[in-house]
């Protein structure tokens, strides 16, 4: 037996695939802060579960240990890093690296599905229990509307295939005729002790159909126009803003309720701000201002759309500075401490990390603001981070609430980190 401690990830899966010896490392991953177990636990164990020579391997560990300090007010130490260990905290609170470790470690395995039109209602599954046939567990669905949740949902059951262990199938549901008219599909395993496996979401909406509903909105105000030496301010259906006409950054936002402190952007990431050369023009109702590309100078691009309704819609076309990113996106400030809280459509309600995206579920979260520190407070979800596959972000602030919309697939939202 290979049992070697805390093996850089590239030996250990050269030991998998090259090597002689059956592999059993003491510890492959720590459970140390939010970005402990879950997170490039998916990698590691497809590499493990297709080798023969796998024999699985070991987790430090399960929970956060701390000491209860009647000398601070009966506060929760954990000595700094060295006692936060787990994916649970000292009371059990669930943080994120829990769940993507129950849907990772499922015995019920579900191939990367996308739902598209001609989507009939199967999906490629595979029995990785060691005992059991697929038979002897239950599935049932769930179609749910989340843009109307006083609308009914439908449920129902799907035949559990016969499918023994180690084997592949395929699981059908019959779905009812109006399914694209809901938003999400919900598929629940249960195992033969009756107790639930996981809940997979399935996508129904795209992001850019509900962004083309919010569009469609058409007030009879009209949008104005007033141009100063430097700044383009902009009013339409009660929503005033101040667009910097050099740099085409947003300067200010502010409704007939207050000032809304959401401004200096868009800031690109990991390249430059070079976007010059502003014009603006009127398409029929509707106003647009945008820069002037240049191969040399101005190379990425910004676009300003003003509607009727108030909507203002952003458009980014940039290239990174460096052939390798981290990420890639855009940054706007907003004052941490006039934050109450966020309801958003997308991956929830924990935030993610690249290697750590399973275990959420896709719908319509609220989140409190909060200033949790993985493995130090155990107030979870964490409000700070990155949120995967946002569709929609309605942002509660101490004066009034706004929503920021996409219509791009796939989008991470980051909130103050």
């Amino acid at each position: 037996f290979d049992t070697q401690h805390y093996r850089e990830y590239n030996y250990g899966i050269g030991n998998y695939e090259n090597g002689r010896e059956i592999v059993m490392p003491t510890e492959f991953l720590h459970g140390q802060y939010d970005g402990g177990h879950g997170a490039g636990l998916q990698d590691y164990w497809e590499k493990m579960w297709h080798n023969p020579l796998s024999a699985g391997g070991f987790l430090w560990d399960l929970q956060d240990q701390a000491v209860v300090r009647k000398d601070l007010n009966d506060s929760l130490d954990t000595d700094k890093h060295r006692g936060a260990d787990g994916i649970i905290g000292p009371y059990h609170e669930k943080e994120g690296s829990y769940f993507a470790i129950k849907e990772i470690w499922s015995p019920i395995y579900f191939e990367r599905r996308l739902i598209a039109d001609a989507f009939d209602g199967t999906f490629t599954i595979e029995n990785r229990y060691h005992f059991t046939n697929l038979s002897q567990c239950k599935f049932s669905y769930q179609l749910k509307n989340l843009q109307n949740p006083s609308a009914s949902n439908t449920k129902g059951v799907a035949p559990s295939p016969n499918l023994k262990p180690g084997e592949k199938g395929v699981l059908k549901i019959n779905l009812p005729s109006n399914w694209k008219s809901y938003d999400v599909l919900y598929v629940t395993a249960t195992g033969a002790d009756g107790r639930q496996i996981f809940t997979w979401s399935f996508p129904i909406t795209k992001a850019a159909a509900i962004a083309q509903q919010v569009l469609q909105s058409k007030p009879t105000a009209k949008v104005a126009l007033a141009e100063s030496d430097s700044l383009y301010t902009i009013t339409a259906n009660g929503v005033n803003l101040q667009i910097h006409k050099r740099t085409g950054i947003l300067q200010q936002v502010k409704n007939d309720k207050a000032m809304i402190p959401f401004n200096n952007g868009p800031v690109v990431q990991e390249a430059v701000n070079n976007f010059a050369s502003f014009k603006h023009k009127f398409n029929k109702d509707t106003l647009v201002i945008e820069s002037t590309f240049d191969r040399k100078k101005s190379y990425n691009t910004l676009q300003w759309t003003v509607y009727p309704s108030g909507i203002v819609k952003m458009q980014v076309r940039y290239f990174p500075t460096e052939y390798f990113t981290w990420f890639n996106g855009v940054n706007f400030s907003f004052p941490e401490s006039e934050i109450n809280g966020v309801e958003y459509m997308g991956d929830g309600p924990y935030r993610v990390w690249k290697n750590r995206l399973k275990g959420n579920a896709f719908g319509v979260w609220k989140k409190e603001y909060n200033n949790t520190e993985t493995g130090e407070s155990w107030n979870y979800p964490e409000f700070k981070g990155y949120h995967s596959n946002m569709y929609w972000c309605k942002f509660m602030t101490t004066s009034q609430t706004f929503t920021v919309y996409t219509d791009n697939e796939d989008l991470f939202f980051r909130l103050f980190t």
